[in-house]
Formats: structure tokens, C-alpha cells, sequence
């Protein structure tokens, strides 16, 4: 039994890949999507919050392949996901993306600062709210120190997730064909 898991930039390279290949093949990162980051996300959600079902998630930042799949997944949990991003940088119609973007980088810091998560947008939201990231994290540009490594944060458990969360997709795909 084998699979192919290719983290690329081009989406279109995936699908490619995809048609002609004998094996799973099975998209760790593309311009579009960051699937595998998903289930993580949501396992740490569901270890710290319980149900998944009807939960709120609010994903605040750049519209890029990590808003995509959370929603995708969430949709799929029965989760309420609302996606607060700037209007040049809102998901899908397009899709853009932050890695590996590095000539628009000044731009995109000037787009993105007024959704910068910070103690005050944190106050908005519930009590139970906890705060994720994708990691790794520029400090002081989407996100304040105080916030990710306060109380409310949960980037290690969410980051220590994403091995045995991918293992299973993994296996899940191999075991099926």
C-alpha cells in the first residue's frame, strides 16, 4: 500500500497529480487548501470546547487556503464558521494565499493590520473562546504576544495534534483502496 502526499503551491500541479496516479494522492498544502490542517483544528476544538456541532468559529485574518478548509470543515461538523477579512483578501474569487508571497509582503501588513487578534477583540468574544493559529506566528503582526501565549491560547495542543490527525487521514486512505 502506498500514497503520495504532496505539499506544493499549485492546486492545478494537485489535481494533476491526482488523474494520473495509481495511488492516493493526498494535498498537504496548495494554494487553495491546507486540508489536513483541518482536522487538527477541529480535534482541538472538540478536546477543549466538546461537541463540534453548532459551535461558532471565527476566523480572523488573510482569506487564504487555511480559511478555505476550515470552513469546508466546519461546514462538514456542523459548525457556524464566519471568515473576517479584509475585502482584497476575502476566501475564494480567486483565492489568494500567504505563503510565498514575500513581494507583497508590506502590502499585505498594511491590509492586514486592522485584523490584527489582540486582548481587545479577544474581551468580544465568549469566555470559553480560545484562540488557534496556524503557526508559525509573526508576533506582533497578526497576532499580540499577550493573546497567543495567554490563557485563551491553545497553538501547542492544536500543533501537537496535527501528527496523529494526519496519521489517521493517512491511514484512512491507504486502508480504503
Amino acid at each position: 500500500m502506498s500514497a503520495i502526499v504532496v505539499r506544493t503551491v499549485a492546486q492545478a500541479d494537485l489535481e494533476e497529480m491526482g488523474a494520473v496516479a495509481e495511488a492516493p494522492v493526498i494535498n498537504a498544502l496548495t494554494d487553495e487548501h491546507h486540508p489536513c490542517r483541518a482536522p487538527a483544528d477541529l480535534l482541538t476544538l472538540r478536546e477543549r470546547l466538546g461537541s463540534l456541532e453548532g459551535l461558532r468559529l471565527a476566523y480572523v485574518g488573510d482569506g487564504n487556503n487555511v480559511a478555505h478548509s476550515l470552513v469546508q470543515a466546519g461546514a462538514l461538523a456542523g459548525m457556524h464558521v464566519a471568515v473576517v477579512a479584509p475585502a482584497e483578501r476575502h476566501p475564494d474569487a480567486g483565492i489568494w494565499v500567504s505563503m510565498g508571497e514575500d513581494a507583497e509582503r508590506q502590502q499585505r501588513l498594511c491590509d492586514l493590520e486592522p485584523y490584527r487578534v489582540d486582548e481587545t477583540l479577544m474581551a468580544k468574544a465568549s469566555p470559553e473562546a480560545v484562540f488557534m493559529h496556524c503557526l508559525p506566528s509573526h508576533r506582533g503582526e497578526e497576532v499580540t504576544a499577550a493573546v497567543i501565549d495567554g490563557p485563551a491560547s491553545v497553538v501547542f495542543p492544536q500543533a501537537a495534534n496535527r501528527l496523529p490527525t494526519e496519521q489517521a487521514v493517512l491511514a484512512t486512505l491507504v486502508n480504503a483502496r
